[in-house]
């Protein structure tokens, strides 16, 4: 989870510096372009799928909570002290 955090956050650092460059005086109209086409695919393509993976990790989390505290239940043994 953590992993896939950092680079979602690694994601949104990318957009904010090419965005700084996008705007600058000197940087030519080409490159611009190709900024700007990868800003898009940043937002509309790994921005989501990070985000995806995420929402994916943490249902995945709580399900295996969910079991793990099934588990316990049901185990005979949770009651005794040691």
């Amino acid at each position: 989870m953590r992993k896939e955090q950092d680079e979602y956050a690694n994601i949104v650092e990318m957009i904010k510096h090419k965005e700084k460059r996008l705007v600058q005086d000197h940087v030519p109209k080409a490159k611009r372009i190709r900024l700007l086409e990868q800003i898009k695919e940043l937002n509309n393509i790994d921005l989501p799928y990070s985000d995806n993976r995420i929402e994916g990790l943490q249902r995945e989390i709580e399900n295996l909570r969910y079991d793990f505290d099934k588990l316990k239940e049901n185990n005979p043994y949770t009651s005794a002290r040691y």
